[in-house]
This record gives C-alpha cells, structure tokens and sequence, in this order.
C-alpha cells in the first residue's frame, strides 16, 4: 500500500470520528504529526489523501464539513509560524482546486 493510501485510510477513519463526535483532535493531530514539518518537503501525500477524502465526504455532513474548512483555515500564523507542524493544517486547503470548489457550492 502506498503512502497516500495509508493516509486515505487513515483519514477515512478519522474523520468518521469526526462526524459521529463533532471532535477534531484526533483528526488535527494526526494531521500534524504526519505533516513532515519542518523538513524541507511537506507531506504532500497526505495533502492530497485529504483532498480525496473531503471530496468523497462532501454531501455527508456539508455544514459541519464547511465548519470544519472554515476552522482549519482561521489558524493564524503565531499559532503555526513557518516551518511549524501546525503550518500544515491551513495550508490543506490552498493547495487543492477541490477545496475551492467545495467552498463555492456551500456559499452559492
């Protein structure tokens, strides 16, 4: 199994935690903890298993999914400064057309 698909899996099971709880803190720190930071490549498998799995997702739960988005990018830069773990979680959503395009179809 690939490493993305390790993250898939992984994530798939998180955030099915995630809809049946409302927690975010295993699913925040799993996300943390696998994002290679502070190396000089960030973990780009796991950017895009997340994208995957926010897109198989989306129509599940919108509205606490698109809270989830919004929480995620609100992390300011003093909470995750460059180079940090947390930098990782924002930076999920700026990386992939997908989340874009999740967000414009909550908003419209």
């Amino acid at each position: 199994m690939s490493k993305k698909e390790n993250d898939r899996q992984d994530l798939v099971s998180l955030f099915e935690e995630f809809f049946e709880t409302g927690d975010t803190e295993r699913l925040m720190g799993y996300i943390v903890s696998n994002s290679n930071l502070p190396s000089p490549r960030a973990n780009l498998e796991l950017a895009e298993a997340f994208a995957d799995v926010i897109e198989d997702y989306s129509g599940k739960d919108d509205e606490r999914l698109w809270e989830l988005c919004v929480n995620m990018t609100e992390i300011s830069a003093d909470e995750a400064p460059v180079n940090a773990p947390r930098e990782f979680i924002p930076s999920l959503w700026s990386y992939w057309d997908r989340f874009c395009w999740f967000g414009l179809t909550r908003i419209l």
